[in-house]
């Protein structure tokens, strides 16, 4: 019979951590914290920090010797200080985003217009099976997302088609981040064009960037480690900070969070150059505090390109 896990007091796993290596002073106040965070979120915390090695019968295991405590929950907190910071700023972009999705879209087709996927979206990339189908998908989540909406002006009959579906410039409230980027994904080059122009990028620089947003923006809502991420799939490099990420070869920048932190840069210079992106910058001071390996770690090219983290 397959043997079960057994169930661990907090004082336990604290004593688990430091049979492993973690340098712990078991008290109220340690205790305290793994009650309030949680063994295995700490965990993903000090796996960064950990090594793997052979134990006396030659098996691998993996040792936190020389790591402490202080520098798990350390790492735990300035993590959680820049996701909040990274989700304020991305909810900045949403906003500015589903807003030229409606101005666009409602100058091309008017109210609803948006509702005939055949008026905007692209017509040369998806065949007129695909769009019907992602239609009909696209209305049905409209009405349940309408029923969460907090928007009055969303449900007042004189805003509603006699169907009723709202005007695109009231519908995008009734979007996620998802939803929106996944509505650039549909459009035209043409309306695609006039939205990246307002963002000063290309099309495809708009959607790499956009895509990337929304992934981090779902990870910081998820309480996910952001500080050690590797993206999947690295975005386009905004040119103007390329300098300031690690590069790994020709043509190849490092997927880590700084590439991420210019992007929002970018997008934050023209939706609101007053934006205090400073505590964005004194998240990442604190994680790396002059640290050039950190630096790299997070993708930076050095410790001196945390000073780019500013807008103009």
């Amino acid at each position: 019979m397959e043997e079960l896990p057994t169930k661990l007091t907090f004082e336990q796993q604290l004593n688990l951590f430091k049979e492993r290596g973690v340098n712990v002073q078991i008290d109220d106040r340690s205790i305290n914290t793994v009650k309030i965070i949680g063994y295995y979120k700490l965990k993903e915390f000090a796996f960064p920090l950990s090594k793997v090695v052979e134990d006396n019968d030659g098996n691998k295991v993996r040792r936190y010797d020389g790591v402490t405590y202080k520098q798990i929950v350390d790492r735990y907190y300035q993590d959680k200080n820049l996701r909040l910071n990274i989700l304020h700023a991305i909810e900045d972009i949403e906003v500015a985003l589903n807003t030229q999705i409606a101005y666009v879209l409602g100058n091309a087709c008017g109210a609803y217009g948006y509702l005939s996927f055949s008026n905007w979206c692209n017509k040369e990339k998806y065949c007129k099976y695909y769009l019907q189908e992602h239609e009909s998908a696209f209305k049905r989540k409209i009405k349940r997302n309408m029923n969460r909406s907090n928007l009055p002006d969303i449900k007042e009959r004189k805003n509603l088609n006699s169907h009723g579906f709202p005007t695109i410039w009231l519908v995008t409230d009734a979007f996620s981040f998802g939803d929106s980027v996944q509505m650039l994904d549909y459009m035209s080059k043409k309306n695609l064009g006039k939205i990246a122009s307002a963002f000063d990028c290309t099309i495809e620089e708009l959607i790499s960037w956009l895509k990337c947003l929304n992934f981090i923006r779902n990870q910081c809502c998820h309480n996910s480690n952001i500080i050690d991420i590797k993206l999947r799939t690295t975005p386009k490099v905004p040119s103007s900070f390329k300098d300031y990420i690690f590069k790994i070869s020709e043509n190849r920048y490092s997927d880590r969070i700084a590439i991420i932190i210019f992007i929002l840069i970018h997008f934050m210079q023209i939706i609101n150059p007053r934006y205090q992106i400073g505590k964005v910058k004194g998240s990442l001071m604190s994680i790396v505090h002059g640290d050039t390996k950190k630096a790299l770690q997070l993708g930076f090219s050095s410790t001196d390109s945390l000073k780019f983290i500013k807008l103009n």
